[in-house]
């Protein structure tokens, strides 16, 4: 999976993909409720179907981190909470496709190396939720943000991944 070793993008902006593989993944990807991450998902069943790929040695799509949805902005209700949180979903949905398939095939579709790359990625973007919910979530609203981000990632996940990251900078 070549999207998982970092030779292609997770985003969908910029590149070209037959329709047929758009359907196969789109096939598979359930409704959810997602605003970030969810080209990585898109990408993730696309590279997994996808026999090859051509690249271009060329910056076509920048992503501006500072508009949007990722702006830096106060948070301070449950609806702009739940945009951020819900990258949550995106890895939810890649799990459990990981589990049937691994329980109906008796095999894991994806290897080893591939898993730990989606857990790294759940790991960068939860701990990116920390930093926005310790940076841009009104005081006010922190412990229900903090009860959110438990409910969309879990409690003991973001437990072990705010301890890593975030320790020192409560103390």
């Amino acid at each position: 999976m070549d999207m998982l070793n970092k030779s292609i993008s997770t985003y969908v902006c910029a590149k070209m993909i037959k329709r047929e593989l758009l359907q196969k993944a789109f096939e598979i990807i359930p409704y959810t409720f997602c605003t970030v991450a969810e080209d990585l998902l898109i990408m993730f069943f696309v590279t997994y179907f996808a026999t090859s790929y051509i690249g271009i040695d060329h910056v076509s799509y920048l992503y501006r981190l500072t508009s949007g949805i990722t702006s830096v902005i106060t948070i301070d209700n449950p609806q702009r909470w739940s945009l951020v949180c819900s990258t949550a979903s995106v890895f939810k949905i890649i799990y459990s496709w990981v589990d049937e398939m691994k329980e109906k095939n008796g095999v894991s579709p994806i290897s080893k190396e591939a898993y730990r790359e989606i857990q790294k990625s759940a790991v960068f973007y939860l701990k990116n939720n920390l930093e926005q919910m310790y940076g841009s979530v009104a005081k006010e609203f922190l412990p229900e943000a903090r009860q959110m981000l438990n409910q969309f990632w879990g409690e003991s996940f973001v437990n072990t991944i705010d301890k890593k990251f975030f320790a020192d900078s409560k103390n």
